[in-house]
């Protein structure tokens, strides 16, 4: 059933992949126990109707952590170190509040719990803590994810699914937040080539210090053969007056078995529009491309280059992106 794991952490998805692949097959008594426990974690309490021993109980909760170490070109949130240049006048920023790059050395702390309360219908809850280090600069980074999601599948393998995301990144000279509401509709199905897919869209109202803004966006993810997934995201936002807001974005991810480990490849590209500085019309495009690939069974490398090109040179900006992510460890 190892051909059934998705990465993009869908687990209705899985369990429709598990439940296809066993139609009419003979598997063996471990693939049926495997199939009967991943039914019952997702609150189909009969699971296989084996009479196979479980566990399982309606709250699943893990605590973990894991090792970081990461690229960052912007430690500080300082500034970028020449002229801000603004018609015919040019301001020279603060030297002592120049932006930082380097490595950061760090830990995370991770907690999921689910509650199940109907056949595929479960609240889950993901809470992400993470502090990062430099040594060269001395400077630190505090990250923190809170992710709360109510998932319904309704009938037949439609779902609607009720969702709020708080993310917070603190550093010496900034700290940025946001908050995001979300309603989306998907459905699962099988296609001709054997493609296990879920189509979804739905409507999202994104909050930071600066913008209030209404979003909608539709998304595919899917299981392919060959040990393949892949997934797309496109976001479409409201425009906000003389706000730099999201007009359009896009999100690629694809993952194919090399040497029996998956090789993911992930590109994103994001528009703003609409803002106004010092009179001036205000628009960005960020641009991401990077590679995963796990060096060893716990430990992910990262590389990729990002990109902002913007209409006031001052605020453009390359950086490369590296890390090294170690698999979490249970507590």
């Amino acid at each position: 059933m190892g051909s059934c794991q998705n990465n993009e952490d869908d687990p209705l998805l899985e369990l429709y992949c598990i439940v296809e692949n066993l139609d009419g097959a003979i598997v063996s008594a471990n693939t049926a126990n495997y199939a009967d426990h991943k039914l019952k974690s997702l609150g189909f309490s009969k699971g296989l109707n084996l009479g196979l021993p479980t566990k399982d109980t309606p709250y699943n909760t893990r605590l973990s952590w894991q090792p970081i170490l990461k690229y960052e070109s912007n430690i500080n949130g300082g500034n970028p170190q020449r002229d801000l240049v603004v018609g015919n006048y040019v301001f020279r920023g603060d030297e002592t509040r120049v932006r930082q790059s380097g490595l950061l050395a760090g830990i995370g702390i991770n907690y999921i719990g689910s509650y199940f309360y109907g056949p595929g219908r479960y609240i889950n809850l993901k809470l992400k803590k993470e502090y990062k280090h430099n040594f060269q600069h001395q400077l630190s980074m505090d990250n923190y994810a809170l992710s709360a999601c109510s998932m319904n599948n309704v009938y037949n393998w439609w779902s609607l699914d009720f969702c709020f995301d708080e993310n917070k990144n603190k550093k010496k000279f900034a700290t940025n937040s946001s908050k995001n509401l979300s309603m989306s509709g998907s459905k699962i199905v099988t296609l001709p080539n054997s493609s296990h897919v879920k189509f979804g869209a739905g409507i999202e109202r994104y909050v930071d210090p600066n913008i209030r803004q209404n979003r909608i966006f539709v998304e595919f993810n899917a299981i392919l053969p060959e040990e393949s997934f892949a997934a797309l995201k496109v976001t479409t936002g409201r425009s906000v007056p003389t706000k730099l807001s999201l007009a359009h974005e896009f999100a690629i991810s694809f993952s194919h078995a090399l040497h029996g480990k998956p090789l993911m490849l992930r590109l994103s590209q994001a528009k703003y529009e609409g803002g106004k500085f010092f009179g001036l019309d205000w628009a960005e495009t960020s641009n991401n491309i990077s590679v995963e690939y796990p060096l060893t069974p716990t430990l992910v490398a990262t590389l990729g280059f990002h990109k902002k090109t913007s209409s006031i040179a001052y605020f453009e900006e390359e950086a490369p992106i590296f890390g090294l992510y170690y698999k979490t460890f249970s507590f």
